[in-house]
């Protein structure tokens, strides 16, 4: 590809896979818009703040979002990205955007409101309220503002495929959509309590029951949702709840298994009347009173003082009846056009965008085998191993650690983050005892991803890292003494008769009598010295420490030290220079720190972006 115009697409990235869809919709129908003409879109977190990218690329483009100052931060993040792409001339346009109230005496909204009118704003296409963001937000009369449904209504086209095989004759089955029990109090609904919602849901199950209805609990993806629907699901005491979908593929294809949607989400009901199928959803939020207005249907959206089960599983029932609401073809082009408009004007190659050349795929390493999609981090399972070497990653980290009934399993560590990433009771522990091989086998990372022992990842993996030139750093954390030593005497075990080459595993230790256990017991593996500064250390004496560790690696001739990004910089990449040790430091989420790593000589280790992306995005 021969200089493509790049497009910085930015999205909200969560397990909320509703937001998957719309920014997976608008990418689909940017691909329409340029047709032939060569171009590359890279997928922006919003929340990461990493706005050096701005200066590699050509336009930016948001992939819905909202103008408000409530809940998340994009009164914080919108503007520091607009001015950014102001300072570089970059075009900027707003793609379905969602727009609630401006409040002239919040510094917040006035913020927003300033930046939205800089001169690199060319374009907002509004999915709910355009009359408040023409009276209150845009004093700018160069920028275009039009009004346009919500890109997921091409989700029917754009997850085609995933849909083919699709049963027309499907049973009779309705998807009841759970949202998490603080939603409607964190949007201006206190008195909706988790106990009005729980005596509501099981309410609305009674009334299909009666009338002979089946129905699936489900979510989009949420971990509050899918607690909420656990919840509810043991309350009702029967019935079935829909596994959380990994992506948002997932999230579609399930919602097109169901008849009929009930549902809180506003992309759940977005999804359905996009596949046809009709929904009925709860007003928690005042976008949902304006997709209802928008498809023609507002009765079937609710108050939450109009929250009577019986009247709306009616409502539901009615519109299974044959007074369905299927999507224009008219009405679903409006999205696009809006962005066909700004690709044609603004969307070409700057002369002045910035190129690098890095050695990325050599040097950048995925953190516990890598993050997914930008969303499940510390998983160090096989799906992620296998989205990392798909992305272009050629050295790995693996994380390892003993159960209970000391077997050596792929985990970050015992921990609060890692308990509740198994989805188990956390409480006000402290302590978090290693779990069981057993235990360990039954749980699963984000509901999706299966755990494995350290002898299925040698079954599985060596075949790719035997003879691929792919590197391995597998680290053991702190053990005691007796600890270490089962873990050694394991990882001899399993590693003796696989297809990984020594040359190729490093193990990381942070401890000096680690690294010399690891070299007395014989174990033919090269080592990572993992620097740990002690907390709020000073400058100088940083300096000094991190030189006197590095002195330690050199004696014993260990010629990759790891670091935390925190304790990175200049200075640091001088001292590892002058004692001849490479630095391995983690954890990145930032490209311009990845990028800084990089042009330092250093190793930049990662679970965010993956070498692909910074390859193509700096090219």
């Amino acid at each position: 590809m021969n200089n493509p115009v790049k497009i910085l697409l930015v999205q909200t990235i969560n397990l909320n896979l509703g937001d998957s869809v719309l920014s997976d919709c608008d990418a689909y129908l940017l691909q329409k818009c340029f047709g032939r003409r060569e171009h590359k879109i890279f997928r922006y977190s919003i929340s990461s703040r990493d706005i050096g990218q701005v200066r590699y690329v050509d336009a930016v483009i948001f992939a819905g979002g909202i103008f408000k100052v409530s809940n998340e931060k994009f009164w914080l993040y919108i503007p520091e990205l607009l001015r950014e792409a102001d300072r570089l001339g970059v075009p900027v346009f707003f793609s379905a955007i969602g727009v609630e109230a401006y409040y002239p005496d919040d510094e917040r909204s006035v913020e927003l409101r300033e930046a939205l009118n800089l001169p690199c704003v060319k374009g907002i296409s509004v999915r709910d309220d355009i009359l408040t963001l023409r009276r209150d937000y845009i004093t700018n009369p160069d920028i275009h503002i039009s009004s346009v449904y919500d890109p997921a209504v091409w989700c029917k086209k754009v997850y085609a495929e995933a849909l083919e095989d699709n049963d027309p004759e499907k049973k009779l089955l309705i998807g009841v959509g759970i949202a998490r029990e603080k939603l409607f109090e964190d949007y201006g609904h206190p008195e909706v309590t988790k106990e009005v919602q729980m005596e509501f849901w099981l309410g609305v199950i009674a009334e299909l029951e009666k009338r002979k209805m089946p129905w699936m609990l489900f979510t989009n993806g949420d971990h509050g949702d899918e607690m909420m629907a656990d919840e509810v699901l043991a309350a009702v005491g029967h019935g079935d709840k829909a596994p959380a979908p990994a992506d948002s593929t997932e999230l579609v294809r399930m919602i097109s298994g169901f008849s009929a949607v009930f549902a809180a989400r506003m992309h759940s009901n977005i999804i359905a009347y996009s596949l046809g199928i009709p929904s009925v959803g709860i007003i928690w939020n005042q976008k949902l009173r304006f997709w209802g207005k928008k498809i023609g249907c507002p009765e079937r959206f609710f108050e939450t003082d109009e929250m009577d089960p019986a009247v709306m599983v009616q409502t539901l029932e009615n519109a299974l009846s044959g007074h369905a609401k299927k999507p224009s073809f008219f009405k679903k082009q409006g999205v696009y056009r809006a962005l066909r408009q700004f690709v044609r004007k603004y969307c070409q190659v700057r002369p002045d965008r910035e190129h690098e050349t890095l050695p990325v795929h050599e040097r950048m390493v995925a953190t516990a085998l890598g993050g997914i999609d930008k969303r499940c981090r510390n998983t160090n399972s096989r799906a992620a191993l296998q989205y990392s070497l798909d992305h272009g990653y050629r050295n790995f980290e693996l994380d390892l650690r003993l159960t209970s009934d000391e077997i050596l399993v792929c985990v970050n560590r015992w921990h609060r983050d890692t308990y509740k990433m198994f989805d188990l009771p956390v409480g006000e522990e402290v302590n978090f005892p290693a779990l069981s091989l057993q235990e360990f086998q039954n749980v699963c990372s984000y509901r999706r991803f299966p755990t494995m022992t350290f002898h299925e990842f040698v079954t599985f993996a060596s075949p790719l890292f035997g003879g691929s030139g792919r590197r391995l750093i597998l680290s053991v954390g702190r053990p005691s003494e007796a600890q270490l030593s089962v873990m050694l005497k394991q990882l001899k075990d399993e590693l003796k008769n696989s297809m990984m080459n020594p040359k190729d595993l490093f193990l990381r230790v942070e401890r000096r009598k680690d690294a010399e256990a690891v070299k007395a017991a014989g174990l033919q593996i090269s080592l990572v010295f993992y620097i740990i500064p002690p907390k709020d250390q000073e400058a100088e004496d940083l300096a000094a420490f991190i030189r006197k560790q590095l002195a330690f690696c050199t004696k014993q001739k260990i010629s990759l030290a790891a670091l935390s990004e925190q304790y990175y910089d200049s200075e640091t990449a001088d001292l590892f220079q002058e004692a001849g040790v490479a630095p391995v430091v983690f954890t990145y989420i930032q490209t311009e720190r990845i990028l800084e790593a990089l042009r330092s000589g250093a190793f930049a280790a990662s679970h965010f972006y993956d070498p692909d992306y910074i390859s193509d995005l700096i090219s």
